[in-house]
């Protein structure tokens, strides 16, 4: 008896890793939060993030933004790309040469939530 009781104990031990860490896109339960870093740290210029506003200081943003998520889930753009940016593995390309003298709204697919999120530049 005892044996047996192990087997089973083992077995559902087993089931349960099988979902450990298991984050699917569909699940609806499941809310992501967005975290924003910058790939070249001398180009922290980014000073404040509200409602998925992102604002820096200059009109020229020469780095990659990588979107990091918590837990992780799958980031998609959702919008037309303006010319030059890329979205590829969570990764936003922005050539250095590209203007930010006005700001630009792109939409971003968090799991399955869909996010609007803004950049703005803003001279100080």
């Amino acid at each position: 008896m005892a044996n047996s009781i192990t087997r089973l104990e083992t077995v559902l031990q087993g089931k349960i890793e099988l979902f450990n860490n298991c984050i699917c896109d569909t699940c609806p339960c499941v809310t992501s939060t967005l975290n924003l870093t910058l790939s070249n740290p001398e180009a922290e210029k980014i000073v404040e993030e509200e409602n998925n506003t992102y604002l820096f200081t200059s009109t020229k943003l020469d780095t990659d933004i990588i979107f990091e998520t918590n837990p992780k889930v799958t980031v998609t753009s959702t919008s037309i790309l303006l010319k030059d940016i890329t979205f590829v593995d969570n990764v936003l390309s922005i050539p250095a040469d590209f203007d930010f003298s006005q700001s630009y709204n792109m939409t971003f697919m968090i799991g399955t939530d869909v996010v609007n999120t803004k950049f703005q530049s803003i001279l100080l």
